[in-house]
């Protein structure tokens, strides 16, 4: 039995069982396979919690509160009431969620921007260009409502119509954290939806190559979306990146658990093993490994 993503990549989840037990391995002639069991969802609603990221500017801009309605307007926001200014703070209510959108005439701090800079994928330039900016803004949605991946879909409008109404030079998304180019940012939020959440844009990613070998994904940032980081390990380093990411939606759009001792692939026949080990970073919390086969990536 398998699971077969959304997305076209055609990466299949393999509901096949611990790879051993003791009464033997599962396969897919003796029996319906068993779905991995359940595990207590750490995705809940939060309740007051607030959700916050950064739009990076060359220098300090003027937002007018009607500027900010018409730019909400754009991204499915028009319902916002309320917009008001005070203090150089915009706010507005809208559908129960509070959001504040405010200036800073100052950069976010060098030490904040530079790890994720370095691991912008997508951004060759991105310690380039965002080295030398002078101010940002704190983009801030508090109770939103519906799930993680709903809240977060609602901040990533809401950045993209203030990226839009500011100019700016990029994006930084502190939950990863990851840095993005304003037009990146926007083009991948207009075709974001729960089906196909933007990960690239929500999840940080720490890189690793040691003495020119296998290349070492850890991921940052599933824990805000209820779920465990993936850390995947492989010889091709664009084909890991691409599962990674391929992978991450899946879990999140589907709100997939995928236990230890469960299987991956790219197709029903493909079985790569999946753990649950220590994080590399942090003992104290276990992520999903996946360790590619040499050849994966180069299969017809």
């Amino acid at each position: 039995m398998t699971t077969p993503l959304r997305r076209p990549s055609l990466l299949w989840v393999l509901l096949l069982g611990p790879l051993s037990c003791a009464s033997g391995p599962t396969t897919p002639e003796a029996a319906e396979p068993p779905r991995p069991a359940p595990e207590a969802s750490t995705d809940s609603p939060r309740s007051g919690a607030t959700d916050l990221a950064r739009v990076v500017l060359a220098e300090p801009v003027a937002i007018t509160p009607h500027a900010l309605a018409g730019a909400l307007g754009n991204w499915g926001l028009a319902g916002a009431t309320q917009i008001q200014e005070q203090e150089g703070v915009i706010t507005f209510e809208l559908e129960g969620a509070i959001g504040a959108v405010g200036v800073m005439g100052a950069p976010i701090p060098w030490t904040d921007l530079e790890g994720p800079a370095e691991a912008a994928f997508m951004w060759p330039k991105a310690a380039e260009v965002l080295r030398p900016h002078g101010a940002h803004v704190i983009v801030s949605l508090l109770r939103a409502p519906g799930s993680s991946i709903e809240r977060k879909l609602w901040l990533t409008r809401l950045v993209a119509a203030v990226v839009e109404a500011t100019g700016a030079l990029g994006v930084y998304w502190g939950d990863g954290p990851a840095v993005h180019e304003a037009s990146t940012f926007v083009g991948m939020a207009r075709e974001a939806s729960a089906e196909a959440p933007p990960m690239p844009l929500w999840l940080g990613l720490s890189l690793a190559r040691p003495d020119g070998g296998r290349l070492s994904l850890l991921t940052f940032g599933m824990e805000e979306l209820g779920h465990k980081n993936l850390l995947v390990q492989g010889r091709d380093g664009n084909a890991a990146l691409a599962f990674t990411f391929d992978i991450a939606r899946y879990i999140v759009a589907e709100d997939a658990r995928i236990a230890h001792g469960h299987t991956v692939g790219h197709s029903p026949t493909q079985r790569i093993a999946v753990e649950h080990r220590p994080s590399p970073v942090d003992p104290g919390e276990t992520v999903i490994a996946i360790d590619l086969p040499d050849d994966f990536g180069s299969e017809p």
